[in-house]
This record gives C-alpha cells, structure tokens and sequence, in this order.
C-alpha cells in the first residue's frame, strides 16, 4: 500500500514540478 504522505508528495511535486 502506498502511504498517504507519498501520494501527497507525488501529487504535489507532478503540480509543481518547480519542486523537483
């Protein structure tokens, strides 16, 4: 299972890519 905070962060880092 993939946990919360991961999706979260894959979430926002494809949002922003500026994060990556």
């Amino acid at each position: 299972m993939v946990d919360l905070g991961l999706l979260s962060r894959l979430r926002k880092g494809v949002s922003s890519p500026n994060s990556a």
